[in-house]
């Protein structure tokens, strides 16, 4: 399967694709209240984030633009005048709940390795599409990336999601609670050539 970076005029079906994705996410559930909410939301959301990652970050698609993955390599220097114009950019778009994703981007940050890391943000895979290998192949690729410049790669997940990622050598590395949403999030690691 072809795997190619994705380009700038892509932004906006990727984002559908992600939006769609993650319509069924507890934790965008939560934010939105339902999942027509959660699509149309991610749909304004999304968009926000990708001009990072294609700037800075790795963004990779399927050669049909079907999946996307979404990742910062380590040593990126975090910007907080970017992160503070993102979350102005985001408040006519989560409303009342701009304070708990602050807090939640907050109980994330304590997730996250203090070693250098090769960071797997988002993974996503049209869900009419699903259970086709998009997303197998789209991780298999920045893993090799890692394994080929010595990087340890993370990730951020909803416990459910935990046996996926360990077929591919990740270890659950922090757990954290999120009672309001009744869920248990998770993070992972996977030292460089661990095939």
């Amino acid at each position: 399967m072809h795997i190619r970076q994705a380009e700038a005029k892509e932004i906006p079906d990727l984002s559908g694709i992600m939006a769609r994705a993650f319509s069924k996410d507890k934790l965008n559930l939560l934010i939105f209240k339902d999942e027509k909410k959660a699509a149309a939301g991610g749909q304004k959301l999304f968009p926000l984030m990708f001009h990072r990652f294609l700037g800075e970050g790795y963004c990779f698609t399927t050669e049909d633009g079907a999946a996307v993955i979404l990742c910062v390599p380590p040593f990126t220097k975090s910007s907080i005048c970017r992160d503070m114009a993102l979350m102005l950019r985001m408040i006519p778009i989560l409303k009342t709940k701009l304070f708990f994703t602050i807090r939640m981007f907050k109980r994330i940050k304590v997730l996250k390795p203090k070693e250098p890391h090769f960071y797997i943000e988002h993974l996503a895979v049209d869900p009419a599409m699903q259970r086709d290998g998009l997303g197998t192949a789209l991780l298999n690729h920045v893993l090799g990336i890692c394994d080929q410049n010595g990087w340890m790669a993370y990730l951020e997940l909803l416990e459910h999601l935990v046996p996926y990622y360990k077929r591919f050598g990740f270890k659950v590395f922090k757990t954290c609670e999120i009672p309001e949403a009744g869920i248990t999030l998770c993070s992972m690691v996977r030292a460089q050539s661990c095939s």
